[in-house]
């Protein structure tokens, strides 16, 4: 499958969010969660009867990175050698069962699967930008820009503890001098100086065709009109993660004793320059320069597909038996993966990695779905669907995650991750399962993927090339009841009652659950399993010019690039012309068809 030449790279992709949310038989359409906790003990009670636990072997495929925080990059390893953590192995089993049980996906703060916030964009290519910050007058024959914010002081009441804008006035003042000097501050020492106006920077204008040469000074505060701003627009303002830290308006204020003397108010504990916008009487937002940065109107989980709106409180087969924390606790118990005894292990030179950026889903031409071959579809665009599940590509063992060139102390951090090719054992102990609950758990290692050898992503710098394991596992069931009769086995030893067990008959009752869905959600169900086995298939690595389309883009050197040969013009161009990322399929595809 040829896919289109002005397309985007990620060292991620999605899995297709499934058409329906398969809900557990511990559900049963209970309406509140007393009901829920009734209907949870009676299905364990007369159907769990499955103990027992879950054989893993995780083989490292390439460097395996878990840090401990600490600056010189050690591994995880509490006990002297590096183990996997339970609580880490745990993530990565949930992550998949989630999506080959049909989970549902939420976004409250005790059990997200989305992290749920407004995300904040600055753009005057952007209608709804201009329509809401910009405005234009033709003077002496040529347009020009204006700001439709108003200049204010945000301030906070003590007393209230209440966040209030009071208006002020601004002017711009030209000099190109001053602006060059001075990026980002505020020169509150400049306030009496200047007779009562403070000179704000926003720094230079980045990629613009001309520089910037002048600043604003806010003047004339009126101290005695206070506009409220609702806690939830400070909130929202406060978990913008992509704005510039030298622009944070919390961090360029006076607090305290400062503050009250700056307002002349001893109830006043804090006070910053701001632009702002109110409407009905409230702030709606704010910011630090004329055009600042303001947030779409839908939040991430607003774009959620309705059938994971509507489920939201379902109980699905994750809440059954990883646990549901207001209402039960998990069935499983994740045990760390250990060293083999008998093995030696390697662990490799600690060095500076590559940026472990965060994720940046303000990219919305790589998270949100789009309609025809050019990015149509914003955060702001209401009905358009986040594409599923975000997984990472592999990468072969010699991919270059170490960085190369200068190292920015306070950004720049050392990793040292054991080698390709470790071995660790573990073990997923599991009790009072019912069969389709441990056949939904086994899925999750025996996936159908014909001619593939998949693998899973673990750790920290997955994006970079790090975290790949295959992950063998083996079934030993426990009969209690029988272990409570005799102490000792025929052989004398201690009787644990356990037996290695074939998976197919609990395999196939969970099999049988997915049969029963409708056509349609049957087809998307395909579809999504289609998109996780290209995602884990590791042969993948092997295909033709894999790094090169699998790599993350970059506005950064060259040299940051796993292709260094590609036309850096070219790459700028997927992030300013907004290209859509394939699909998982067909990245994959590409690769197969050559």
């Amino acid at each position: 499958m040829a896919m289109r030449d002005e397309k985007a790279t990620a060292s991620y992709n999605f899995v297709p969010l499934p058409a329906t949310v398969i809900r557990s038989p511990i559900d049963g359409g209970a309406k509140n969660d007393a009901e829920r906790q009734e209907n949870y003990k009676r299905y364990v009670k007369e159907h769990g009867r499955l103990s027992g636990y879950i054989e893993l072997s995780c083989r490292t495929m390439t460097p395996v990175f878990i840090g401990t925080g600490d600056k010189e990059g050690a591994f995880f390893a509490p006990v002297g050698k590096p183990v996997l953590p339970g609580s880490t192995l745990r993530g990565m089993v949930k992550n998949i069962f989630k999506i080959v049980t049909c989970g549902a996906m939420r976004w409250d703060k005790d059990n997200a699967d989305v992290v749920d916030r407004a995300l904040y964009y600055r753009s005057f290519t952007n209608r709804s930008y201009k329509e809401e910050l910009v405005d234009s007058k033709k003077i002496n024959g040529q347009h020009q820009s204006f700001t439709k914010a108003k200049a204010g002081f945000l301030i906070r009441d003590t007393l209230e503890n209440q966040y209030y804008i009071c208006p002020a006035e601004f002017r711009r003042e030209e000099d190109p001098a001053l602006v060059k000097e001075f990026e980002k501050v505020i020169l509150w020492d400049e306030y009496k100086r200047r007779g009562g106006e403070l000179p704000c920077f926003t720094g230079p204008m980045k990629g613009g065709k001309t520089a910037k040469t002048h600043y604003t000074l806010h003047r004339n505060p009126d101290w005695s009109r206070r506009i409220p701003v609702p806690h939830e627009v400070i909130a929202r303002y406060r978990d913008d993660l992509t704005r510039d830290e030298d622009l944070d308006l919390f961090k360029m204020a006076k607090r305290k004793e400062e503050a009250s003397r700056f307002v002349g108010d001893d109830g006043c504990d804090f006070v910053v320059p701001c632009f702002y916008k109110a409407k009905e009487g409230e702030v709606v937002h704010f910011g630090f320069g004329q055009y600042y940065r303001i947030p779409y109107p839908h939040t991430i989980a607003e774009h959620l597909p309705d059938v994971m709106k509507e489920n939201v409180a379902v109980v699905d087969y994750a809440d059954a038996i990883f646990g549901r924390k207001e209402l039960w606790g998990s069935r499983l118990a994740f045990e760390d993966a250990l060293l083999e005894e008998d093995k030696a292990f390697e662990v490799g030179e600690a060095r500076f990695s590559k940026t472990l950026g965060e994720p940046k889903p303000t990219s919305y031409q790589l998270y949100l779905e789009q309609q025809g071959e050019k990015a149509s579809s914003d955060w702001g665009t209401e009905n358009a669907a986040i594409r599923g599940y975000k997984l990472y590509w592999h990468q072969k063992p010699g991919f270059p995650w170490q960085k190369d060139g200068e190292v920015k102390e306070n950004v720049d951090r050392k990793m040292r991750p054991v080698k390709a090719g470790n071995v660790f054992k573990g073990r997923i102990r599991f009790k009072n399962l019912s069969e389709v609950e441990l056949g939904a758990l086994l899925k999750v290692f025996s996936l159908s993927a014909k001619d593939r050898e998949l693998c899973f992503k673990i750790g920290q710098g997955k994006g970079i090339g790090l975290g790949s394991v295959r992950v063998d596992a083996k079934l030993v069931l426990v009969d209690e009841v029988h272990s409570y009769e005799q102490l000792f086995a025929a052989d004398g030893d201690w009787n644990k009652a356990e037996k290695e067990t074939s998976m197919e008959t609990y395999l196939k009752a969970f099999d049988d659950v997915i049969a029963q869905l409708s056509e349609k959600d049957r087809t998307r169900y395909e579809l999504s399993q289609q998109a996780l086995c290209d995602l884990l298939d590791w042969k993948a690595v092997e295909q033709k010019d894999w790094a090169k389309r699998t790599r993350q883009m970059t506005l950064g050197d060259k040299k940051e690039s796993s292709d260094p040969g590609e036309d850096f013009d070219h790459r700028n161009k997927q992030f300013r012309n907004r290209w859509i990322l394939p699909t998982a399929h067909e990245v994959y595809a590409e690769g197969k068809g050559r």
